[in-house]
C-alpha cells in the first residue's frame, strides 16, 4: 500500500484517491461525475468517530480481482480512536458503475460530494426519480429536489447519474458554487451500506421507444407559448375581423401578463367538416371571403400588437385539386374525402418532397408566420399504411417516409420557427417525429369536461416525462366558457395546464368570458419554465389528482400543491407532507391560495374538502424562526413567476422583495410573523401570525417592497 494518490479504472469508470485531502473523485469517461467525495459521520457501535481526518495514517492500493471483471481501490486508515483504530474504505469498480463501502459490522457512515454531471446548468440537469408515486404528478421550477429523487438527469444527453444503496440519499443545489451536491447516510445492514453509483444511458429514448434529441429552446418561443386560437373559440366563424379583435383584446389586457401569440387555425382553407372545396381556396390560396386582405395582412397586424402570429398547416393533403397537383398528379397517394381534405400526398415522392412541400411552406414564411400547427398527420399516416404499395418508394417504412417529410419541413421553415405537431392519441402519431417538433398535441378534442379528463389529463400524464426534455406535450386548448364549464371546472382546466408548465392556448372569445374567468387566466400567466421530476409514464387516478410543484430559487424553496377532484361529487382527502410531497420531517406553513387563508401549521399532513370538479391550490413553506412570505397574489405559483430577488436583513429586521408587477393590478404579499416580532402599520393582520401588504403599481415594471419588523 502507498500513502499517496492512487488511481484505478474499469471500462468507463475510474476512481482517484487524493491522499493529501483524503477525498475521492469518480470519473465516467472523460467527465468527473463526482468531485471531492468525502467519507464522513463515521459511527461505530453508537459512538460518533467523525471523518477520515480522525485517523493518523492512510495507505491506499489498487487491487486486481482474479475473475477479471472488476477492480478495487482500497484505502486503509489506521491510528484512529480508541474504539475504532482501523477503517477500510473500498471502491469496487466495474463496467456497471462504482460501489463505495466502509468498514464492517457495527459501522455506519456518511458520504458527500459535488456532482459534476452534464453541462452543470440546472436548466438542463435536474434531480428525478425512477419510481411511480401514485396519484401525484411531480413538477419543478429550478433545481428542486426531494427525498424521493436519487437520479440526476441530463436532458441534453438523455443520461442520468444514479445514486442508490444507502439508507438515505439527498441531492441539493449549492447556489454558491452553482453545482449539485449529494449527501448519503448508510444504515448498519449490508443492504444499506454500499453507495452504488452508475450511469443510465438512453433514459427517455428507451422508456418511450423514441428518437431522442433535446428540445431546442432557441426558437421564436424560448418556453411554452401562451396565446389565443380560432378553432375552439369561433370554429368556422373565424375571419380576419375576429382574429384581430381578439388579438387586440389580448394585447391590451394579457400581454403584460405573458400572453404572446395568436393562432390562425384551419378555417383559412376549410369551410366545414366535409374537407372539400371548389371555390379556388386551397393550400396556396387562403379563403378570400374570411381573409379579404390575405394572411400576410393578418400577421402584420398581429406583429404590430407585439404578438407572434402562428398558422395552421396541413400540407399532407388538400381540399381541392390545386394547380400544382394538376401539373403533377403523381404526388397524390389516394383520394379520400374526410374532415381534413380529400387528396392525400405521397410522403416518399421526390416531386412532393422537393417541389410541392417547399412551395407550400414558402408561403408560410412569406405570409409572415413564425410558428405552425401541423395538422392532418395521423390521417396521412393511416393512408400510407393502407396504400403502402402505392408509395413511390415502398421500400421505406411509413415511419421512415414520415420522418423524411418532417425533416424536409424543418429544413425549409428553418430552425427559428416553432412547430407544433397536431398529433392524436397514440405513440405512433405523437412520438415518431417528436425530436423534430417543439410540441405535440397528445389527445383528441376537449370541448366537453369529460373529453378534457379522458383526452387532456390522461394523455398528458402519459407523456409528461418528455416535457421540456424532448418536446412540450400540448393538452389542447384551455376552454373556459360557461357552455362547457362551471366556474370550478374552468379553474381546474387552467390550473392543470399552468401547474405543469404546458403550452397555454385560449379557446374562447375573450368578450364571452366573465371577469372571474379572466382572473383565472391572469393568475396562470406567464407559463413558467417547469420540468418533470419523474421519468416513467403515469396513469390517471379515478378520483383525486395531486400536482406537486417544487420551487427552488436562490432566495427560497417551497412547494405548490394542486389538489384536483375529478369526480362530479364532493370529495375529502388529505396531503401527506413527508410521504407524498417528499419533504423532510419538519414544521411547515400551509397556505390555502384558493380560499386565501392560512390552512394550518403542521409537520404531518393536512385534510381538505373539494366540491365536484374543484381544484384547490396550497403553498407549503418550511417554517422559519423569522418573518417570511407564505403566499403572493400575482400567480398561482405564489412567487416563482414574479419575484426576482428577496432578502432578509437580520440586523435591520427587514424583508425586501424585488418583484415584476403589472400596472394597476393590486399585488398582495402574505407574511407569516412568528411570536416575538411586531409589525409596521403597513401590514394588515388577517389571522394569528398572518399579515398582508398590498401595493398597486402605476406601471408594468420591477417594484421593490420593503417590510420592516421589530424584534
Amino acid at each position: 500500500m502507498r500513502d499517496e494518490s492512487v488511481y484505478a479504472s474499469w471500462d468507463d469508470f475510474s476512481v482517484l484517491f487524493d491522499a493529501d485531502k483524503r477525498t475521492f473523485r469518480v470519473r465516467y469517461g472523460k467527465e468527473n461525475i463526482i468531485e471531492s467525495l468525502v467519507i464522513k459521520d463515521i459511527e461505530y457501535k453508537g459512538e460518533n468517530i467523525g471523518g477520515l481526518d480522525t485517523f493518523g495514517k492512510c495507505l491506499c492500493e489498487r487491487v486486481m480481482v482474479e475473475s477479471g471483471d472488476k477492480i478495487y481501490l482500497v484505502a486503509e486508515f489506521s491510528e484512529g480512536t480508541t474504539s475504532l483504530k482501523r477503517l477500510k474504505i473500498k471502491f469496487m469498480i466495474t463496467s456497471r458503475g462504482v460501489e463505495v463501502s466502509a468498514g464492517g459490522a457495527g459501522i455506519s457512515f456518511g458520504v458527500s460530494g459535488i456532482l459534476n454531471f452534464g453541462n452543470g446548468k440546472y436548466e438542463d440537469v435536474y434531480p428525478v426519480s425512477l419510481k411511480k408515486h401514485g396519484n401525484i404528478i411531480r413538477s419543478a421550477v429550478g433545481p428542486a429536489s426531494s427525498a424521493k429523487d436519487n437520479l440526476l438527469f441530463d436532458r441534453i444527453t438523455d443520461c442520468a447519474l444514479s445514486l442508490d444503496g444507502m439508507k438515505k440519499i439527498s441531492i441539493d443545489y449549492d447556489w454558491n458554487i452553482e453545482k449539485y451536491t449529494f449527501n448519503a447516510v448508510s444504515g448498519t445492514t449490508p443492504a444499506t451500506k454500499k453507495l452504488k453509483l452508475s450511469v443510465i444511458n438512453n433514459v427517455l429514448s428507451d422508456r418511450f421507444k423514441v428518437d431522442y434529441a433535446p428540445l431546442n429552446k432557441n426558437r421564436v418561443f424560448r418556453k411554452p407559448p401562451a396565446g389565443w386560437m380560432t378553432w375552439y373559440s369561433v370554429k368556422f366563424d373565424a375571419c380576419e375581423e375576429k382574429v384581430l379583435k381578439n388579438a387586440k383584446w389580448m394585447s391590451e389586457n394579457l400581454k403584460d401578463y405573458g400572453a404572446e401569440c395568436v393562432w390562425v387555425d384551419w378555417e383559412w382553407c376549410h369551410k366545414d367538416m366535409t374537407g372539400v372545396r371548389d371555390d379556388g381556396c386551397d393550400c396556396f390560396n387562403p379563403d378570400k371571403e374570411r381573409y379579404p386582405n390575405g394572411l400576410k395582412y393578418v400577421s402584420d397586424k398581429i406583429k404590430e400588437m407585439g404578438l407572434t402570429p402562428a398558422l395552421w398547416i396541413g400540407f399532407t393533403n388538400d381540399c381541392s385539386e390545386n394547380e400544382y397537383m394538376k401539373e403533377h398528379p403523381e404526388i397524390v397517394l389516394t383520394d379520400h374525402k374526410c374532415w381534413a381534405g380529400r387528396y392525400f400526398f405521397d410522403f416518399s415522392h421526390p416531386e412532393y418532397l422537393d417541389g410541392f412541400l417547399p412551395k407550400a411552406l414558402a408561403n408560410v414564411s412569406e405570409w409572415g408566420y413564425d410558428a405552425v400547427k401541423y395538422d392532418t398527420l395521423p390521417l396521412a399516416l393511416i393512408w400510407h399504411e393502407v396504400y403502402h404499395d402505392r408509395m413511390y418508394d415502398s421500400s421505406l417504412t411509413t415511419k421512415e417516409a414520415y420522418r423524411q417529410m418532417i425533416k424536409k419541413t424543418r429544413s425549409v421553415l428553418g430552425e427559428d420557427v416553432y412547430m407544433l405537431s397536431c398529433s392524436a392519441i397514440s405513440d405512433m402519431e405523437v412520438l415518431w417525429a417528436a425530436d423534430m417538433f417543439d410540441s405535440a398535441r397528445v389527445g383528441g378534442d376537449i370541448f366537453k369536461w369529460e373529453e378534457f379528463l379522458k383526452q387532456g389529463v390522461a394523455h398528458t400524464m402519459r407523456y409528461y416525462p418528455l416535457h421540456n426534455n424532448l418536446f412540450y406535450p400540448d393538452s389542447d386548448n384551455v376552454v373556459m366558457r360557461e357552455e362547457f364549464n362551471t366556474e370550478k371546472q374552468a379553474a381546474s382546466r387552467i390550473y392543470f395546464v399552468s401547474m405543469l408548465g404546458l403550452p397555454m392556448t385560449f379557446g374562447d372569445e375573450f368578450d364571452a368570458l366573465d371577469e372571474k374567468r379572466i382572473e383565472f387566466i391572469k393568475e396562470c400567466l406567464p407559463v413558467l419554465e417547469i420540468h418533470p421530476m419523474d421519468i416513467n409514464r403515469a396513469d390517471m387516478p379515478e378520483d383525486i389528482l395531486k400536482i406537486n410543484m417544487s420551487v427552488c430559487k436562490k432566495w427560497e424553496s417551497y412547494n405548490v400543491v394542486n389538489v384536483f377532484n375529478m369526480l362530479s361529487e364532493k370529495k375529502t382527502t388529505k396531503v401527506d407532507i413527508v410521504d407524498e410531497l417528499g419533504l423532510e420531517n419538519d414544521e411547515y406553513i400551509v397556505y390555502n391560495y384558493t380560499d386565501d387563508k392560512l390552512e394550518c401549521v403542521t409537520n404531518d399532513s393536512f385534510s381538505l374538502g373539494l366540491d365536484a370538479c374543484e381544484s384547490k391550490i396550497f403553498r407549503v413553506t418550511k417554517k422559519l424562526s423569522r418573518p417570511q412570505i407564505i403566499s403572493t397574489s400575482r400567480h398561482i405559483s405564489q412567487g416563482a413567476a414574479e419575484i426576482n430577488d428577496m432578502m432578509w436583513d437580520s440586523n435591520l429586521c427587514e424583508l425586501t422583495i424585488d418583484a415584476q408587477l403589472i400596472k394597476d393590478t393590486p399585488y398582495t404579499v402574505t407574511v407569516f410573523v412568528p411570536d416575538g416580532y411586531t409589525v409596521s402599520d403597513k401590514l394588515e393582520k388577517v389571522d394569528n401570525n398572518v399579515y398582508k401588504i398590498t401595493v398597486v403599481p402605476d406601471k408594468t415594471d420591477t417594484s421593490e417592497i420593503r417590510i420592516k419588523f421589530t424584534k
